[in-house]
């Protein structure tokens, strides 16, 4: 762990020198830093600004990490997270953003009332399709 972390691995998979392919294999390594509290909600946030920084296939493979790491997360973590998918434009949503919202209301039911859930999904595509 300390190695991972002394190396900043994390940065060097998600900086400006990565390969999509690195990322799309490096999905257990997410899961593993998650797993052994290495990768806060901080740095979710990072990762999830990423995907909508970079160029579409990296995007692509940045929201398969996250949709990964969906079953690993708690309510509090997955709200967080769908609060901030929430704000993004119209533009941005695709397939990919779909499936990812998809898993977490997938997760977030199981946890919470499904009407409760459908209602929040019903009202973020509602705003962001008007």
């Amino acid at each position: 762990m300390e190695w991972l972390e002394e190396k900043d691995i994390m940065s060097v998979l998600l900086g400006e020198s990565s390969h999509s392919e690195l990322l799309r294999r490096s999905s257990p390594l997410f899961r593993f830093l998650f797993k052994n509290k290495r990768l806060s909600i901080e740095k979710i946030d990072f990762i999830c600004q990423l995907a909508f920084e970079k160029h579409d296939t990296f995007r692509k493979q940045i929201l398969k990490i996250l949709v990964d790491l969906i079953e690993l997360m708690d309510y509090s973590e997955l709200e967080h997270l769908f609060e901030k998918l929430s704000l993004i434009g119209i533009q941005e949503i695709d397939q990919d953003v779909l499936q990812l919202i998809k898993t977490i209301g997938n997760n977030i039911s199981i946890m919470c009332s499904p009407t409760f859930w459908k209602k929040r999904v019903n009202s973020f595509l509602y705003n962001n399709i008007q």
